[in-house]
C-alpha cells in the first residue's frame, strides 16, 4: 500500500465518523462509488487526498440518486447523572432549601431516602 492510498483510506475512515448519515447508505456499492470518484478527482486535479473530497463525492452520488439502504443510526441515549448527596452536604443546607430540592427534585428525594436509610441522617 502507498502512502497515498494508506492516506486515501485514513479519510474515508475520518469522512465515515465526521459524516453518521453515510450509514444511511453504506453498502459495497457506495464505497465503491465514493472512492472511484475521489480517486478520479484526486489524479485529475493533483490534490492530495482529504476529507472533504469524500466528503463532496458522497454529497454528489446522494444528488444522483445514490440509495438510500437503512435509517440512520440511533441516536444516544444521554448518559443519566447519578446524584450524590452526602451526609454533611446534607446538614449543610438551609433547610428551605433541603425542603424545596426534596419537593422538586426525585434524584435529591432519592439521595436523602439513602442516607435515612443508613442511618447516616
Amino acid at each position: 500500500m502507498t502512502a497515498q492510498q494508506a492516506q486515501i483510506d485514513k479519510d474515508f475512515q475520518t469522512f465515515q465518523e465526521m459524516t453518521p448519515e453515510f450509514h444511511a447508505y453504506f453498502s459495497e456499492h457506495s464505497v465503491r462509488a465514493i472512492f472511484a470518484l475521489v480517486e478520479d478527482r484526486l489524479e485529475q486535479t493533483g490534490r492530495l487526498s482529504s476529507v472533504s473530497e469524500f466528503i463532496r463525492a458522497f454529497d454528489e452520488l446522494r444528488k444522483a440518486g445514490l440509495p438510500k439502504l437503512r435509517s440512520s443510526l440511533p441516536k444516544p441515549e444521554p448518559e443519566e447523572k447519578v446524584f450524590t448527596l452526602t451526609a454533611a452536604e446534607y446538614r449543610q443546607m438551609p433547610s428551605r432549601v433541603l425542603q424545596l430540592k426534596y419537593q422538586n427534585q426525585p434524584e435529591f428525594r432519592a439521595a436523602v431516602q439513602s442516607l435515612i436509610d443508613r442511618g447516616l441522617i
